[in-house]
């Protein structure tokens, strides 16, 4: 089994794609959401812990980083 951080160089040389299901689906990588405040409050979003207020400034950041990196579109 490939470690985590091995999966993206392996990929690059494959020439093929990475899909992060979870991030996509919470807004994260698609640029949805630029900030806690922006998930509606009844959102089921704000009740999982990577996005809550406290983390959310810290996963935003990674999902910048990814594409600063041009890992996402």
């Amino acid at each position: 089994m490939a470690r985590q951080v091995d999966v993206i160089p392996m990929a690059r040389a494959l020439g093929v794609g990475i899909i992060a299901w979870a991030p996509l689906g919470s807004g994260l990588l698609t640029g949805k959401w630029s900030a806690f405040e922006d998930i509606p409050r009844h959102d089921r979003r704000r009740l999982i812990r990577r996005l809550n207020e406290e983390n959310f400034p810290k996963a935003r950041a990674h999902a910048l980083l990814l594409a600063t990196d041009g890992l996402i579109a």
